[in-house]
């Protein structure tokens, strides 16, 4: 008698769960909190919408200026990213603290204490997520109340203050190039490029919630 649920039996699920969202309050927290590799993790993670995966497979070659243009390992969507000066900044230390890379991982721009790398797809080891449950407890982030708030969830983040802050609508296309999502419009499959204009407007607009106004 297994039938699958209809789009409004999963909408009506999702909206009895309480919204699994990181204030900015608690994002500050987290980050004052964290060694430097996992600062610029989290920096990433609200300013580029990269979450677990996107962060271990990312290179030293392909953090270079402002803009961070990777493609989604999930579609091989092409994204791009304004990146903060925080990001920036919290890049430049987590290379200064890089350590010693094990062999194969010479590229990875993120390495764990060891040298090795933070993700295994092919055994789904996620050291990313094991990491940041140890922030968690360090910040205090515990109890009911944080269950289920992993470290993706600043990826929706990313997407709630992007394309929802103020109450105002802002540019959902770009917010879409951030995420890497696909479109389904018909145009989408012409335009592979977005302005880096509207890529920085929507990146700003989430600066602007997390730190306040200035440069």
């Amino acid at each position: 008698d297994w039938r699958a649920p209809t789009d409004n039996e999963i909408e009506a699920e999702r909206t009895s769960k309480p919204e699994k969202l990181w204030t900015k309050q608690q994002i500050k927290k987290l980050i004052k909190n964290a060694n430097p590799t996992m600062a610029a993790m989290l920096h990433l993670a609200v300013n580029g919408a990269f979450g677990n995966s996107d962060l271990g497979r990312l290179k030293l070659a392909e953090v270079d200026g402002e803009y961070l243009r990777v493609p989604r390992g999930k579609n091989g969507r092409p994204r791009k990213c304004w990146l903060w000066a925080e990001t920036r900044a919290a890049i430049d230390k987590a290379v200064e603290n890089r350590p010693e890379p094990k062999d194969g991982c010479e590229e990875l721009l993120f390495l764990t204490r060891s040298g090795g790398a933070w993700i295994d797809e092919a055994t789904f080891y996620d050291g990313i997520g094991d990491e940041f449950r140890e922030l968690k407890e360090t910040c205090e982030f515990t109890g009911k109340d944080f269950q289920g708030i992993h470290f993706y969830a600043l990826r929706h983040v990313f997407a709630d203050v992007a394309s929802n802050t103020g109450g105002t609508n802002a540019d959902d296309v770009a917010t879409k190039h951030v995420l890497g999502h696909l479109e389904r419009a018909v145009l989408a499959k012409y335009r592979r490029e977005l302005a880096d204009k509207r890529i920085k407007a929507v990146c700003e607009r989430v600066r602007k919630w997390l730190f306040g106004k200035g440069k």
